[in-house]
Order: C-alpha cells, then structure tokens, then sequence
C-alpha cells in the first residue's frame, strides 16, 4: 500500500501545474490577458507571466520549510501519506474549476 500511496504521489505531481500551455490559446488570452494594439491580439503581460511562473518556485521553498518541520514531527511516512491528500485535495480543485478550452 505504501508504494501504491508514493505512485500516485508521483503520478498527481505531474498534472499539478499545467499552466505553462495555456499561454497560447485564444481562450484564454481573451478571458485573462489584455488587448495589444501593438500586437493586435490578446496577450498576457509579461509581469504576471513571470509572476505566475515563479509561483512554483515560492511553493516550492514553501513546501521545504514546512514539509521537514512536518517529518521531523510526525515521521515521514504519515507526513507523506497527509501530504497526498492534501494534495489530492488541491488538484481536485483545479479539476472542478471553470476551465477555459479552445474547443
């Protein structure tokens, strides 16, 4: 069961941030971006690219902090296994949220 929990651990990371391949889809450029009169399109900043691609990083450093403070008091296995449902929480989340598709 143990390697069962860590596989889907692995597996959930791999779909937790797909952001990256929204950037060029017309959906989402209009729904979220700004109109270009330079461009002629839809496009989003480059602050708030730069800001969404960092945050990443921010949960990761995050996620260090508090994840070693966690095995150190619960052991790693359970802080594994509390982690993954939490996790399993937030990509729940991002399942049922609106989602902007170009079909």
């Amino acid at each position: 069961m143990w390697s069962g929990v860590s596989a889907w651990g692995i597996l959930m990371e791999g779909f937790g941030s797909p952001t990256g391949a929204f950037w060029v889809l017309e959906p989402f450029l209009e729904k979220y971006g700004e109109w270009s009169d330079k461009y002629g399109r839809y496009i989003v900043t480059a602050d708030w690219q730069m800001a969404i691609g960092q945050m990443a990083s921010i949960g990761c450093v995050i996620g260090v902090v508090f994840g070693s403070w966690q095995c150190d008091k619960i052991g790693f296995r359970w802080s594994m296994i509390s982690n993954m449902v939490i996790f399993s929480g937030f990509v729940a989340m991002q399942g049922k949220s609106p989602v902007v598709t170009p079909y």
